[in-house]
């Protein structure tokens, strides 16, 4: 598996574009979601395009899902 670290640029289209990828915590895991465009490409799991503030987790795993507060 890739580092988010590590990827410093990914094809696209044919050419390569620098994507920064922000790191957002949630419990004991890191989500990652690209500074721009809405695309994850090879970036590390989990990889999200948009990354919502009331998320968590249904778990204590990855496997075990997400979910947005209030919807069960």
């Amino acid at each position: 598996m890739y580092k988010p670290q590590s990827v410093d640029a990914v094809k696209y289209h044919g050419y390569r574009a620098g994507i920064e990828f922000v790191p957002h915590q949630l419990g004991s895991i890191v989500i990652y979601t690209p500074s721009y465009m809405n695309q994850c490409f090879d970036q590390a799991y989990p990889c999200a395009v948009v990354y919502h503030n009331n998320l968590e987790m249904r778990g204590e795993t990855v496997s075990d899902g997400f979910r947005v507060k209030g919807n069960k």
